[in-house]
């Protein structure tokens, strides 16, 4: 695994975490207590600049929560060229896709700065899902609503990519010799 010195532990700064807990969208309509539940199955891990927590192409089965710091996602620009890549901060997350299927990584990430993840593994998200059914079921519907709108906006993207360009019309530039040639009147 490419995390480098990570410190993995079970997550502690309750009040904080939870308070950024309630405002990710996959657990915003969860209780305290509820949320609690949630934060308790998931570890804290610190993670320096410029090691990657995970690249294109890699097996990875977590879901990730940006406590503090940034991270940059970006793709491998031989396999699919982008402008520029995708910054996230505190209370926006990656990897959930990580939580239902066993897949390859679709991009990579690097942390810009020292950077405080909340992560979920899907082994562990089975187990709280065994435990707190209602809870899991809930969250997996947000989840399912996050996958179908970014897949709604991959659909879009790729349609405008794959939407034949208008034709801009070719302006005729004329010939040295049609601008040399005198005009009527007299003039060049």
């Amino acid at each position: 695994m490419r995390i480098g010195t990570w410190l993995t532990k079970r997550s502690g700064d309750r009040d904080g975490q939870a308070a950024l807990l309630s405002r990710v969208s996959i657990f915003d309509t969860l209780s305290k207590r509820e949320l609690r539940k949630v934060e308790q199955a998931m570890r804290l891990r610190v993670c320096p600049p410029e090691v990657p927590i995970f690249r294109e192409g890699d097996r990875d089965e977590h879901l990730y929560i940006v406590v503090e710091g940034r991270i940059e996602i970006f793709r491998d620009p031989a396999k699919t060229p982008l402008e520029a890549p995708v910054s996230l901060g505190p209370g926006e997350f990656f990897g959930e896709t990580a939580l239902i299927a066993d897949a390859p990584r679709t991009a990579s990430i690097i942390p810009t700065e020292t950077t405080r993840l909340l992560s979920l593994s899907r082994s562990d998200f089975r187990t709280f899902c065994a435990r707190h059914p209602r809870l899991g079921v809930q969250i997996i519907i947000h989840l399912s609503q996050v996958i179908a709108e970014r897949l709604r906006e991959t659909n879009r993207l790729l349609k405008e990519a794959q939407a034949p360009r208008p034709k801009t019309q070719e302006t005729e530039v004329p010939e040295e010799s049609e601008i040399l040639r005198p005009k009527a009147g007299g003039q060049t």
